[in-house]
């Protein structure tokens, strides 16, 4: 039996495929794991309450450093994202601060050395 998983790309994704309803990649399943991850707060799902980051709270609720946040996620993904041994997954942070009164943050994940996902968190927003 061959499993699939549900297609969950916004349309607004540069790499959306329209008609897609499911896949069978594993470097999409992958993807998808680590954006359940990043947006899901600890603590909501019920019967795993360390399932999750709360970006918004890891990034401007507390005075954790960049690698500090890098290593919590990676913690999630090394706990959480199961996948084969062909691929590795790498997270950098950056934090900025605009020019224009407001900071932000930049994480980037890496999938077999190649950046396959970015999110931009922005304080004002």
């Amino acid at each position: 039996m061959a499993m699939r998983e549900i297609y969950i790309r916004n349309e607004s994704d540069p790499y959306f495929i329209p008609g897609t309803i499911d896949f069978q990649n594993e470097i999409e399943s992958v993807i998808t794991q680590i954006r359940m991850i990043l947006g899901t707060r600890k603590g909501d799902v019920l019967g795993s309450y360390d399932f999750g980051v709360d970006l918004d709270y890891m990034v401007w609720g507390t005075k954790r450093n960049a690698e500090d946040v890098a290593e919590a996620i990676r913690d999630q993904i090394r706990d959480y994202v199961h996948h084969g041994k062909n691929i590795t997954i790498d997270v950098t942070v950056d934090f900025g601060d605009s020019g224009q009164g407001y900071d932000y943050a930049v994480i980037n994940i890496y999938i077999n050395g190649q950046k396959s996902i970015g999110f931009l968190i922005d304080k004002n927003v």
